[in-house]
């Protein structure tokens, strides 16, 4: 009995194992998936949720929005401290979320422009089509973190001390650049005009860019 029951434990030990390398094998979450091929890489820039976030304090802080007492003591202290046009609305524990949602962004550009310049075998119409995406969403990008953090170049506050992190690899490892406006500007224009090569007339889904929506930046950026 003892030996049969030994036997019946190894059994279930080894189905156990094979089960278990099975289930390891089968990823939980597509979003951990490495991308290698164009359809996956055109999955990462045409993400919606990732890549057409756009930052909160631009909003908060514009002129045209207001709120009733009731929902202002809802508000969280950085957002009660934007609306009242803080130059500085967050407090010392508090982080932006607006940094981190346009440096995501800008990494995914990378990501796929890092791809798209090792010439892959792919389309040439794949490539010039993500190309154009990811130059135009990473442009987006800067001008958004240029917008928040910025001054306006060529104009009376612009100075060289106010700087922010610049990557143009989407490969991990230390930062060793920081722009400043007048620095930016020029590789977001460049960026702009070399997606409006490629770009379309008219997109599958009105989230993509177009050649209106870069020639629109443009206007953005040179008012």
């Amino acid at each position: 009995m003892k030996n049969k029951t030994n036997t019946l434990i190894l059994i279930l030990s080894f189905c156990g194992i094979f089960s278990c390398n099975g289930f390891l094998d089968e990823k939980p979450d597509k979003s951990i998936l490495v991308p290698q091929t164009a359809s996956e890489f055109e999955a990462l820039i045409d993400n919606f949720d990732r890549i057409n976030s756009t930052p909160v304090l631009p909003f908060i802080y514009a002129d045209d929005y207001w709120t009733t007492p009731s929902n202002w003591n809802n508000f969280a202290p950085w957002v009660q401290n934007a609306y009242k046009w803080s130059n500085d609305p967050y407090l010392p524990n508090e982080s932006t979320l607006d940094f981190s949602i346009l440096y995501r962004k800008i990494f995914t550009c990378n990501v796929v422009l890092d791809k798209v310049y090792e010439n892959p075998p792919w389309k040439q119409e794949e490539i010039d089509r993500m190309k154009a995406k990811a130059l135009f969403w990473k442009a987006h990008g800067y001008y958004e973190l240029a917008v928040l953090f910025l001054p306006i170049p060529d104009k009376r506050g612009d100075s060289e001390e106010f700087k922010i992190p610049f990557r143009n690899t989407g490969t991990f490892g230390p930062l060793t650049e920081w722009r400043s406006a007048s620095e930016l500007f020029p590789v977001i224009l460049a960026d702009l005009e070399e997606a409006l090569k490629f770009l379309p007339g008219q997109t599958q889904y009105p989230t993509q860019p177009s050649r209106f929506a870069a020639h629109a930046l443009l206007a953005r950026i040179n008012l």
